[in-house]
């Protein structure tokens, strides 16, 4: 985890064929605790998991084919690579979509300014001047 405080995502698991199973998990989750779930909400080994809904405090969007693990290694990722409020920036300057986010961090081509003002901005570009793509983020 690269911050402090890490993003988490809760999705609610249910049984495809039966809606009724279902509980809530808590993401980023080892491979044993998502195991466990979906153990007790699919016991017959031919049920179909289902994602139907999530929440997630900074407000990120889910595709809805993902999958439990997919989404579990994508939250990791971003906790590993970026703090809540870059994860904020990306969303405010490009897309709430988890999965472009993490490819556009994953990319890092991408300079992070956080509670910048544009007389610091242009010092630093001053310093030293590239390539590199600009996220500015408000002050929260």
């Amino acid at each position: 985890m690269k911050g402090g405080i890490f993003m988490m995502v809760e999705a609610y698991l249910v049984n495809y064929c039966d809606e009724e199973l279902g509980q809530w998990l808590s993401l980023p989750a080892s491979n044993a605790e998502i195991k466990k779930t979906i153990d007790e909400i699919c016991p017959n080994r031919s049920d179909r998991l289902l994602i139907k809904k999530y929440k997630s405090a900074l407000g990120v969007t889910i595709p809805k084919d993902n999958y439990i693990y997919r989404l579990n290694d994508i939250v990791s990722k971003l906790n590993r690579i970026s703090t809540n409020e870059e994860i904020m920036a990306f969303i405010e300057a490009f897309s709430p979509n988890i999965e472009e986010i993490l490819e556009k961090m994953q990319r890092g081509r991408y300079k992070y300014f956080f509670n910048k003002t544009l007389s610091e901005l242009a010092y630093e570009f001053r310093k030293k001047i590239n390539s590199t793509n600009i996220v500015l983020s408000k002050t929260f």
